[in-house]
């Protein structure tokens, strides 16, 4: 019999704290016994922690990717936008890139540079994501 991935063990106990929540019910869910057990079995499981992508996106790659949104019709700005965002970004999931909306932008103050204009800042509020926890959205 093959033991869970340390993640799905995690992502079931936080469906499982929630539902306690939900129902007025006290769970141990987040107790330093449970956090250390877990600690633990990651570190005793055989299974060896690599990368989900075979190959990450380079500057060099996302020129290429940029050079075919060339013309000026809305879905080639819309796909060098996108593909931008996913990249300054720093590694966001698919699916928080594909759900992304103009709301959860927000314009921060723009960096500074010596001998050069400021560059523009946003931030994206991303919200509850896959990783943040019940109680946490990230930023």
């Amino acid at each position: 019999m093959r033991s869970h991935a340390p993640d799905t063990v995690r992502r079931r106990l936080a469906t499982w704290s929630t539902l306690t929540k939900w129902r007025g019910l006290d769970g141990f869910f987040g107790s330093p016994a449970l956090r250390s057990a877990i600690r633990l079995a990651v570190r005793a499981t055989p299974r060896p922690r690599k990368r989900k992508s075979a190959k990450a996106v380079t500057g060099d790659l996302l020129s290429r990717l940029l050079a075919t949104c060339t013309t000026g019709n809305l879905r080639d700005v819309r796909d060098r936008a996108i593909l931008m965002v996913a990249f300054a970004s720093g590694g966001r999931r698919r699916s928080e890139i594909a759900g992304l909306r103009i709301e959860q932008l927000q314009q921060e103050e723009p960096i500074q540079i010596d001998g050069a204009p400021p560059l523009l800042s946003l931030s994206i509020h991303l919200g509850r994501t896959k990783t943040s926890g019940a109680d946490n959205d990230e930023v």
